[in-house]
């Protein structure tokens, strides 16, 4: 039997305009890889990961999933619609992409130079964690990631105000690997040009 939220979900295409049979991706791998940035005192557990939707509409039903109920769903959904390029690209594939970290103590214990020493390791392979190609995956042009910046700085504890400018820290971050500005929902989104390099949306 299929699932209300599917047949609303299919109903809201249908009425946009979409006329889109294309397979629902409900439970899409995650994919993940480590690495891990040492100093003298401890360590850095990075965990990158993508969730790779191989079309949008999966991706859009995702989203349609986090709003469902909500007042206000159906304008999220078209104006989503829009960001990802959804009517022209929709055999396309888009990727949620995303790392967490794990700390071997206290973010805040860590001192300057320890936080210098393992930023610049990461910064060496950084762009690693933006790339579809990193978790095995093979981009083609139009093909597209979203990212969510959320979380603390390094050096603020786990504080509302260090998760407020962690968050702006990883949006600068993203957007220096080619990710664009912060939109309303939260997500950045970058695209795969002709030649395989990421462009801000």
């Amino acid at each position: 039997m299929q699932r209300p939220e599917i047949l609303e979900f299919e109903v809201l295409l249908f009425d946009l305009g979409y006329r889109d049979k294309s397979k629902l991706i409900l439970k899409p791998d995650k994919l993940t890889k480590q690495m891990i940035f040492t100093c003298d005192s401890g360590s850095i557990a990075f965990y990158g990961w993508i969730v790779p939707y191989f079309n949008k509409k999966s991706y859009l039903f995702t989203e349609f999933l986090h709003y469902y109920g909500q007042d206000d769903a159906v304008d999220r959904i078209k104006r989503l619609i829009k960001k990802i390029r959804y009517e022209e690209e929709n055999d396309n594939g888009i990727g949620d992409i995303g790392w967490d970290a794990v700390y071997s103590k206290s973010p805040e214990k860590f001192t300057n130079e320890e936080r210098t020493r393992m930023y610049m390791q990461w910064a060496s392979k950084g762009s690693n964690f933006f790339r579809g190609d990193f978790y095995g995956l093979n981009p083609k042009p139009g093909d597209m990631l979203a990212a969510k910046p959320q979380g603390p700085k390094i050096n603020e504890g786990f504080t509302e105000n260090s998760i407020e400018l962690g968050t702006r820290q990883r949006a600068l971050i993203a957007r220096r690997y080619g990710f664009g500005y912060t939109y309303e929902d939260g997500f950045q989104y970058a695209r795969y040009n002709n030649n395989l390099e990421l462009e801000p949306v």
